[in-house]
């Protein structure tokens, strides 16, 4: 009779499209979420009304009565009312880490444009914070910055001295990339006059070879590295953990992070921290090479636990177009000498990388901005007497600013995907500014890539906010010739992101046997109108977030109102 049962059944699955993870037939949901609208995020079955839930994994998804048939007595029945589903967020690429104790001098709020100010006005800002707050001696003082302070050639270490002697400062470009300090902060670094230059970054010097606290590359990120590491890790647990809180308060279930603390250290703060979502790190190797000495031993090799993995390699190449350091064919049209930008290591070195990569086996990430970074790397890596392997490692450009047609056939001959952040599609004036228009006009492919059949993926890098990066990526104020659709968005930060960390068997659609990792939201991103012009906030995008967010068939957030 129960085979009888299974013949009658498989032909209406044939018929009616109900996907059901196999081996389950005969077993009831634990959890059915109906009446919704249910966006999949796969191409060939984009929507449904209901989907099953059996202990971690996804045992149905079809129409409401026929999911409706793995319920009983004991399933738990959630009404949609017409909300959308979607696979949880997979955040493809940030950077959080521990941070020490700091006083912001407060130049970007949150949800403020990035940053633009002049130099006068930052010190302007660090004497009115001085006068008010007077933090003690030692305190560090923060602020994010953009290109118009380090095109400021009196933006130095001394100019700095003369209105924070006392503490040490760390002016950050708002890109991540660059960084400005003053003496205190090289005493506190413990930093010598004629420091040597860290591998894949550099210390600009006057004409006496001394620092003018101008740092680059690796000399910046080692900074923040070399801070973050000194952080108590109880702290650095409880912020991490909400990092991830407010994460799954915006139906992100899963982050690849960049931190760029040494992996004992991280995974440590990550393994406390107890997350509710899914967490892998990539180390960053390099970013530790100044630091002063830390209790941080690579061995015993500490082993991630719970929702936490440790894979992948980050190497950075050149810098970005908001402090004039991604490297280009063409110098930037807004600073007088013949600047071009600057890869981060030769050639030589970078090739190096590239075979040693190989030979370890680990996925790279790598930071591509500018075009000339771009032919550097990609001639490499086909070069590379080792490419066939190469290729199985799935490499992922991060940015890409500026890839073009020509790049598209070796892209695809090395099977890599782009991972790009639609937050830095908002800032059309700095490219102008930098490049003109023709060559704007080309920067931050999106559609070209899914035409020539390129993966693409999606992270925030900074604002973590997926549906104003969805609304970004679906305008693309830079380029609106390279905008995508919202459900092709969509893809690239679900599917497509899971499909950038090798987890696409598991994750990144809703479908049978997959990992139940998805989010129930306020509003339906795919028909929510698009916002005035700016400068109008889309405030109604600011204001989506999820109301259930399900990591592993468990819910880790849920707002009153959902039953």
């Amino acid at each position: 009779m129960k085979s009888m049962k299974s013949m009658i059944r498989f032909p209406l699955f044939l018929i009616t499209g109900l996907c059901v993870a196999p081996l389950l037939w005969a077993k009831s949901a634990d959890l059915i979420l109906y009446n919704g609208k249910i966006f999949t995020s796969d191409p060939s079955r984009p929507f449904a009304q209901a989907v099953a839930v059996l202990r971690d994994r996804i045992l149905a998804v079809g129409a409401d009565q026929e999911v409706a048939r793995y319920a009983n007595a004991n399933t738990r029945r959630i009404d949609l009312k017409q909300k959308l589903v979607i696979p949880g967020i997979n955040d493809s690429h940030t950077h959080f880490a521990p941070m020490p104790p700091v006083v912001n001098l407060g130049l970007w709020p949150d949800g403020a444009p990035p940053p633009d100010p002049t130099f006068d006005e930052v010190k302007a800002a660090i004497v009115t914070v001085l006068s008010m707050q007077t933090p003690p001696a030692g305190t560090w003082l923060y602020a994010d910055v953009g290109g118009r302070v380090f095109a400021d050639p009196s933006a130095t270490r001394l100019a700095l001295d003369q209105v924070a002697p006392n503490h040490p400062i760390e002016l950050r470009g708002w890109a991540g990339h660059g960084s400005i300090i003053n003496s205190a902060a090289i005493r506190a670094l413990q930093l010598t006059e004629r420091e040597s230059d860290p591998a894949g970054g550099w210390y600009e010097r006057d004409a006496g070879g001394n620092l003018t606290g101008v740092l680059h590359g690796m000399a910046s990120f080692g900074l923040r590295s070399c801070l973050a590491a000194a952080v108590d890790e109880n702290v650095g647990a409880a912020q991490i953990r909400a990092v991830a809180q407010q994460a799954a308060a915006l139906g992100i279930t899963s982050i690849q992070n960049m931190s760029g603390l040494p992996p004992n250290k991280m995974v440590r703060i990550l393994n406390r921290a107890g997350l509710p979502i899914r967490w892998r790190e990539i180390p960053v190797p390099g970013t530790m090479q100044k630091c002063p000495a830390l209790d941080v031993p690579p061995l015993p090799i500490v082993v991630p636990q719970g929702n936490v993995k440790l894979s992948g390699v980050k190497y950075i190449l050149d810098g970005t177009p908001v402090e004039r350091m991604a490297f280009m064919h063409e110098r930037y049209l807004d600073v007088p000498a013949s600047h071009f930008g600057r890869l981060y290591f030769t050639p030589g070195e970078m090739g190096r990388r590239l075979f040693v990569n190989v030979l370890s086996f680990p996925q790279p990430l790598l930071h591509v901005a500018g075009e000339a970074t771009a032919d550097q790397l990609l001639s490499l890596a086909e070069r590379n007497p080792l490419s066939s392997l190469f290729r199985l490692l799935r490499p992922r450009i991060e940015h890409g600013d500026f890839l073009g047609t020509g790049d598209y056939q070796v892209l695809r001959r090395l099977r890599a995907v782009v991972v790009q952040n639609p937050t830095h599609f908002n800032i059309a004036d700095v490219f102008m500014q930098r490049y003109g228009p023709v060559k704007t006009a080309h920067a931050q492919p999106l559609k070209s890539l899914l035409r020539e059949g390129i993966p693409i993926a999606l992270g925030s890098d900074g604002f973590l906010h997926p549906y104003i990066n969805l609304l970004l990526a679906s305008v693309h104020p830079i380029n609106p010739a390279e905008a995508i659709s919202r459900e092709e968005a969509l893809r690239a930060y679900t599917s497509g992101s899971a499909y950038a960390e090798f987890a696409e068997r598991e994750k990144g659609t809703i479908a049978a046997g997959k990992l139940a990792d998805l989010a129930v939201l306020s509003g339906d991103v795919l028909t929510l109108p698009l916002p005035p012009p700016p400068p109008a906030p889309p405030l109604q995008w600011f204001g989506i977030h999820s109301v259930l967010t399900m990591v592993g068939g468990a819910i880790v957030h849920q707002t009153p109102g959902l039953n």
